[in-house]
């Protein structure tokens, strides 16, 4: 996946289906000061991507600074992280705004259990969200 797939479960949803047990997403967003939740919003996005869908989830996020308008020098958010298939997303492995190696043990035992335990591809009913793909979102005029 890259970036701005994140915010669509649907995404991360296709690729687990069709048998992903590691997801990379690279991703380049700025800090914007806090102002924006990040990257507290990145965190819960590779927790939820992770867990949902039962695989290891890998945000990798620009850190350091740029210059998107000229002579503003802004931070990028940073904080790439390695999340667990579970319980709850688990953090194996995270980095601050600075360049950092991550390094974890994978053991994809911990997918097929949590797949054999949850049971989420099998008992998921695709018929009772048809909708999303015919629904628009309406705009107030």
């Amino acid at each position: 996946m890259v970036c701005w797939d994140s915010w669509f479960p649907e995404s991360c949803r296709i690729l687990a289906l069709k048998g992903a047990e590691i997801i990379f997403c690279p991703t380049w967003v700025e800090d914007w000061g806090g102002k924006r939740g990040v990257p507290t919003e990145r965190k819960a996005l590779s927790i939820v991507r992770a867990t949902e869908n039962q695989l290891f989830f890998v945000d990798v996020v620009a850190c350091g600074y740029t210059e998107v308008i000229p002579n503003q020098r802004m931070r990028l958010a940073g904080h790439s992280r390695l999340m667990s298939p579970g319980p709850g997303g688990r953090i194996l492995t995270e980095a601050g705004y600075e360049p950092k190696l991550l390094v974890a043990d994978l053991h994809l035992k911990e997918i097929y259990e949590k797949r054999a335990q949850f049971k989420i591809f099998e008992t998921r009913q695709p018929y009772t969200y048809e909708e999303i793909t015919k629904s628009r979102v309406s705009r107030k005029q």
